[in-house]
């Protein structure tokens, strides 16, 4: 019997970035030295021309971010687990050379980016998206008609952005494409790594049940 072969995903991730800022008024980590450190433990580094304390790098297929001035780091890697294992090595590292850290780290950010095959003309169904909507009729007065929602896009209420824990989603149709393909863009951010992880893992589940309770029932 002929094996039947796999459907391929519709979502594809592009790129996984798992960030850390830490809290501090004062330095409390000197990033030129954490640089020496993951060079030591077999990462790549080099520094930004002519940025101080700012540095690039990579281990494998995992590249690295190093920002003194903002007090943040972290990863770009193409996977959610592979994001999180180099995190932890660069935590683990700083522990090793300095001190713990943990009770230090303001929040951990994922920013997940992906493609997702729609397959049918994404810019006619956006077309009749929320055009229910008091704003949109609003919108469309005021620009002379024929204007409707160019993308989807969520955060949370009243929240502001610098809060240390944050979650956003936004769809849009993706501009080099045949018209039939959606661009994914999700923000989670939470004090905690395991609830961070447990948001940015959900990526997927959420962005295709929106799009398709949304966009493909119209």
């Amino acid at each position: 019997m002929v094996k039947k072969i796999p459907e391929k995903s519709k979502f594809e991730f592009l790129d996984v970035r798992l960030g850390i800022r830490l809290k501090y008024l004062v330095p409390i980590l000197n990033f030129g030295e954490f640089a020496t450190w993951l060079v030591g433990a077999g990462f790549k580094i080099q520094q930004t021309a002519n940025v101080l304390d700012n540095f690039q790098g990579q281990k494998g297929s995992v590249d690295i971010y190093l920002d003194g001035n903002k007090g943040v780091f972290g990863v770009h890697a193409a996977s959610i687990e592979t994001a999180i294992t180099t995190t932890r090595e660069m935590i683990a590292i700083i522990s090793k050379n300095y001190t713990s850290i943990e009770s230090r780290i303001y929040f951990y950010e994922f920013d997940v980016t992906a493609n997702y095959y729609y397959g049918a003309d994404v810019y006619a169904k956006f077309a009749t998206l929320f055009q229910d909507s008091k704003d949109i009729e609003l919108i469309n007065e005021v620009l002379g008609g024929g204007y409707s929602q160019g993308d989807i896009h969520f955060m949370p209420t009243g929240k502001n952005i610098d809060s240390s824990s944050w979650y956003e989603l936004r769809i849009d149709p993706k501009f080099n494409s045949l018209g039939d393909m959606l661009i994914i863009k999700m923000i989670c951010r939470d004090e905690d790594l395991t609830k961070a992880a447990s948001m940015a893992r959900a990526a997927q589940e959420k962005a295709e049940k929106i799009i398709q309770r949304v966009l493909t029932k119209r």
